[in-house]
């Protein structure tokens, strides 16, 4: 037990002294946290705020997973200039306005269709 705690301790030093990794972990932290909740709620989103039917909350929820695989065949076949670290808080930025776009289309009126 001992070891294990030394080996965290040494990996939070680590950590703390690159940028890169620290900025890294805390993008995964707060996604996780944050971001992954969302799936909990596509159900009610889509039958309350988009009253869709049970087929189409299915091909909501297989969205992400259809995106995950478009975006990873898009960013292995296109060279990204730049900082990664950039586009990876472009990322998570991009991510978060579109849950926070989602969630506030029946207060706004918005339909998938007008955006």
């Amino acid at each position: 037990m001992a070891r294990i705690r030394k080996d965290l301790v040494e990996a939070s030093q680590y950590a703390r002294g690159n940028g890169m990794i620290m900025t890294l972990l805390l993008v995964t932290i707060v996604t996780n946290l944050c971001g992954y909740s969302y799936n909990v709620l596509l159900t009610p989103l889509g039958r309350e705020t988009f009253t869709m039917s049970a087929l189409m909350i299915g091909v909501l929820s297989s969205a992400e997973p259809a995106g995950s695989l478009v975006a990873g065949a898009i960013i292995g076949s296109v060279r990204m200039d730049g900082r990664p670290l950039n586009w990876l808080i472009a990322g998570s930025a991009l991510f978060f306005a579109a849950i926070a776009i989602a969630g506030a289309a029946g207060f706004l009126k918005v339909s998938i269709g007008g955006l």
